[in-house]
């Protein structure tokens, strides 16, 4: 959920990266408690996609850097 707030947020007003990193530092430990349910708890395709849309918020983030802000302090 908030890799997808981060994507989101990143396009709106650009502080998604940071529910974006806080999607990442959640995932490992989300995981870790599907696998030890043993079966009991399901969401693993949430979680990836979470994952996945926290990486893209985290590579718009860094490319609008990139594109938009690093020219105006490098040139």
């Amino acid at each position: 959920m908030l890799g997808i707030v981060g994507v989101v947020m990143s396009m709106g007003c650009g502080i998604g990266v940071i529910a974006s990193i806080v999607a990442l530092a959640l995932a490992p430990g989300a995981k870790r408690e599907i696998a030890a349910s043993g079966g009991a708890l399901t969401g693993g395709g949430f979680i990836r996609a979470g994952v996945i849309c926290a990486w893209i918020s985290v590579a718009l983030t860094v490319a609008v850097f990139v594109v938009y802000v690093y020219p105006w302090f490098f040139m």
